[in-house]
């Protein structure tokens, strides 16, 4: 149902010019519901002799259409240039029309009434919450009015005027053209939440700008989709990250899972969640001592148990015994045989098999600032300042990260910053 809401000002329904914009609007669009809002003055012009209703029955009448249903909002407040009070009292008017009319936007004229009702009303368009079509009536001149345009509102003949509408004789066909332009505003709203989206995607926290992304309507998907790549691909979930950053410098790499982490390691560091940091250094140590292992000749296959083909998590005794040099360095570790290998046996066979001083020595201090942080906020409930890990493990975090990213020798140091930056101009 097409829906018109027009507040009534002192040019409705008609001047001596032509149409107010009220009933030009009706003449147009030809709604099926009419509701108008008047203001106490307003309502006691209608009381007296109905002129806004009756103008709109002699439309209808005279163009042979049905009449729309017609409905009066009667305001009980005064002080009709307060912009503030009537940003609330329309806003209440128009989302309950607005639930009424789910099919098609509300019309709403903003050319009657005082400039604070014109200038609530635009500015409730603008913040996009709700389907409306502002509409803006010049007047019939096609231009500024005449001073003596609008009739005394209080010496009103309604019969006269019609007679003298030239929009109803329509004798000049440019008297019955439509004066209505349709208003097009700044959704700001819908700006409001691409600007924190832009926020939250340059702290690197795309789950909540994927969430506030789906709020706007003027984002696009394609846009919605990469911000919730970069999400997934924060969590290491590869598979939408490997489709949309397929064929740009910012490609998902599977085949180098550690570099993934290690950049994931670096958002954390710069969002200053330094316990987490701290947390997700050991598996990236693992990792670097095996690696080191390999590039030395000692393959985690040589001492891993392998099932079905993928190495397990498991120490393969049988493969150690058969290998004297490996034997004999397990036996410096352990005068047991542990199921699992650990970051401190790692460190040894790194010591054992590892020529490359300069990767040894990053090694060694990794692992001295593992040891001095990692049960303090493993096992234990306390605060985790920057201040206090660092005097704990003898290292500054920046340090530690620039260790990792040095011995893993293929990095992108900035990924998810070129990852934001790339999103931000999306946007």
């Amino acid at each position: 149902m097409r829906t018109l809401f027009s507040p009534i000002g002192t040019a409705d329904p008609l001047t001596q010019q032509g149409d107010g914009p009220m009933l030009h609007i009706v003449r147009h669009y030809m709604p099926e519901r009419v509701v108008l809002f008047l203001s106490p003055k307003m309502r006691d012009f209608q009381q007296s002799d109905g002129r806004y209703t009756e103008a709109i029955e002699r439309l209808c009448a005279s163009e042979g259409r049905p009449l729309p249903s017609i409905e009066l909002v009667e305001s009980s407040f005064e002080e009709v240039f307060r912009f503030d009070h009537y940003i609330e009292e329309f806003e209440g008017i128009l989302t309950g029309l607005c639930e009424q009319s789910p099919d098609e936007p509300v019309l709403v004229n903003t050319s009657s009434g005082t400039p604070g009702w014109q200038q609530a009303l635009v500015t409730l368009g603008s913040f996009g919450r709700l389907r409306l079509t502002l509409l803006q009536v010049t007047t019939p001149r096609r231009g500024i009015n005449s001073r003596n345009d609008r009739e005394n509102p209080n010496a009103y003949d309604l019969d006269t005027l019609w007679e003298l509408n030239e929009e109803l004789r329509q004798e000049d066909p440019d008297a019955c053209k439509s004066r209505i332009i349709e208003v097009k505003t700044p959704n700001f709203a819908d700006r409001l939440i691409r600007e924190n989206v832009a926020t939250l995607v340059g702290d690197y926290e795309y789950g909540a700008a994927y969430e506030l992304a789906c709020a706007s309507q003027g984002i696009d998907d394609a846009t919605k989709r990469v911000i919730l790549a970069a999400a997934n691909r924060l969590n290491l979930d590869g598979t939408l990250p490997a489709q949309v950053f397929a064929k740009s410098s910012l490609a998902y790499r599977p085949n180098d899972l550690l570099g993934e982490y290690l950049s994931v390691m670096q958002v954390r560091l710069l969002q200053r969640h330094w316990a987490d940091f701290v947390r997700m250094l050991t598996p990236a140590l693992t990792r670097l001592y095996k690696d080191t292992l390999q590039k030395n000749g000692l393959p985690e296959q040589a001492y891993m148990q392998v099932e079905r083909g993928r190495l397990t998590d498991k120490l393969d005794w049988i493969k150690i015994e058969e290998d004297a040099r490996l034997r004999e360095a397990f036996r410096k570790l352990s005068s047991s045989k542990p199921v699992f290998i650990t970051n401190g046996a790692l460190e040894d066979l790194v010591e054992e098999y590892c020529h490359d001083e300069t990767s040894k020595d990053m090694l060694e201090k990794l692992r001295l600032f593992e040891r001095g942080c990692r049960n303090i906020i493993a096992h234990e409930l306390r605060a985790s300042s920057k201040q206090t890990l660092e005097s704990c493990g003898g290292l500054a975090l920046e340090t530690v990260l620039q260790y990792l990213f040095d011995l893993h020798g293929n990095m992108r140091p900035h990924l998810y910053a070129d990852i934001s930056q790339a999103i931000i101009e999306q946007l």
